[in-house]
């Protein structure tokens, strides 16, 4: 039985760091984005395209049953 939960509690988080991958920006991004004196630069862009992504998934998660996580 502690096997299973344990198990459980690991496959949990796996799915939220996932998540979280998927729907936030790291520390870099955030610092490349915010910046105004660094460079624009292919990082800035990658980071800028990161964002965009998340912005486009969080609006399918807004017209899906997901709302709650969008």
């Amino acid at each position: 039985m502690e096997n299973e939960h344990s198990s459980a509690c690991s496959t949990q988080i796996v799915v939220v760091d996932r998540f979280l991958e998927k729907f936030t920006l790291n520390e870099n991004e955030i610092r490349i984005l915010s910046v105004s004196s660094e460079p624009v630069n292919n990082e800035f862009f990658d980071a800028l395209n990161h964002l965009q992504q998340i912005h486009s998934d969080c609006q399918i998660l807004l017209t899906t049953k997901n709302q709650t996580a969008g």
